[in-house]
């Protein structure tokens, strides 16, 4: 078995949810929180609702108040969400120690007033988790947000918006600009005009990026889908990662002594670069000494072309705009994309070659 293989999704869940418990939810439930200032569709939540009170006298709301004795907690889904994997949300939650007597209440969004009770709230991804203040530790204050009526929302990084335009399969949907500006501006990997890309958005500093082109994945997926599928690679620097932004310019400055423009330099550049820093241990002097090594480049000149923060901009741009387009708060990112029909779908995290398999096979019906 790989080791791609044995990072099966419901490992990595509880692995970072018992982590995150024990240091205080500091990552959150689901991984790397984007920590830049740029507006990144956070999710708003309201008050929980309890099992026998599911509407107010005013018919647009699903909570009322409830008792701060315990902590009730609500999951509003919604079931046309294929892989937001709602109930290992749920049983990972029941685990939390904080949590331990909570008594945990579904809703979908189809649900009589839930769809009103969301647009009213502008929570604008699902699942949304809600709780009463309860019996919570005092120490856990930090890491909820108070809402109305002594009640607090819990950051999951929920990911499906119920109210976007979605294809007749469910996917979501680019537009034909969109799609073009992304394509003319980046590096493209294997076939420029296969049926489906591969777009990543990734840190050089990150461990989990370096798992993902470390693991079988991406020779897994080119051995399969071939002429079908290619690979765009899009800047996403994390700020808690001290030369992510440094060594994103430098890529770039990388490529312009590369006076042709050559896509395989960029990627032999990333792959080697995640294969030798792979464990938290990226620097940046370090990896100025690889590309001397791998593209015999002009050092120097990378150097003084860092310094003088010439695509700086194009990276934070690659950050902001499309942080908000595809939702991106984490890395790697991985947006699976039909270049003819323009439906993509999202898959946030290191994932087996079997998740993108699943999404790719749906996209190429």
């Amino acid at each position: 078995m790989t080791q791609n293989n044995k990072w099966t999704f419901k490992t990595m869940l509880v692995s970072i949810v018992t982590t995150l418990i024990v240091l205080g939810l500091i990552f959150l439930i689901t991984g790397y929180p984007n920590n830049n200032k740029t507006n990144l569709t956070p999710v708003n939540t309201n008050t929980p609702t309890t099992p026998n009170n599911t509407t107010n006298n005013n018919n647009d709301t699903i909570t009322n108040n409830t008792s701060n004795k315990d902590i009730v907690v609500t999951i509003i889904d919604d079931k046309r969400c294929v892989n937001c994997n709602t109930d290992l949300l749920e049983e990972n939650l029941k685990q939390a120690p904080f949590l331990k007597n909570a008594k945990f209440v579904r809703k979908d969004f189809s649900d009589k007033w839930v769809e009103k009770f969301v647009k009213k709230e502008k929570i604008s991804l699902l699942p949304a988790v809600l709780l009463n203040k309860g019996k919570v530790d005092p120490s856990m204050d930090k890491y909820l947000t108070k809402l109305d009526n002594n009640n607090y929302s819990l950051a999951i990084g929920a990911k499906f918006n119920p109210f976007v335009k979605r294809s007749d399969k469910w996917f979501l949907m680019l537009n034909k600009k969109e799609l073009t500006k992304i394509k003319d501006n980046s590096f493209i990997h294997w076939k420029k005009d296969a049926k489906i890309t591969w777009l990543e958005y990734s840190d050089l500093e990150c461990p989990f990026c370096a798992k993902l082109h470390n693991s079988s994945t991406p020779n897994d997926l080119e051995t399969k889908y071939g002429d079908k599928l290619n690979q765009i690679y899009n800047h996403f620097p994390l700020n808690f990662h001290k030369d992510a932004l440094k060594a994103a310019q430098a890529l770039e400055c990388i490529m312009e002594q590369k006076w042709k423009w050559h896509d395989e330099d960029f990627y032999t550049m990333i792959k080697e670069s995640y294969k030798k820093y792979w464990n938290n241990n990226f620097d940046l002097n370090w990896f100025y000494d690889l590309a001397k090594e791998k593209l015999n480049v002009d050092i120097d000149k990378i150097k003084s072309c860092v310094k003088s923060e010439k695509y700086k901009e194009k990276v934070l741009s690659e950050q902001s705009v499309w942080a908000n387009t595809f939702g991106v708060t984490w890395t790697p990112w991985n947006v699976l994309i039909n270049n003819e029909t323009w439906e993509y779908a999202v898959i946030s995290w290191a994932y087996p070659t079997s998740e993108f398999e699943k999404i790719i096979d749906k996209l190429l019906k």
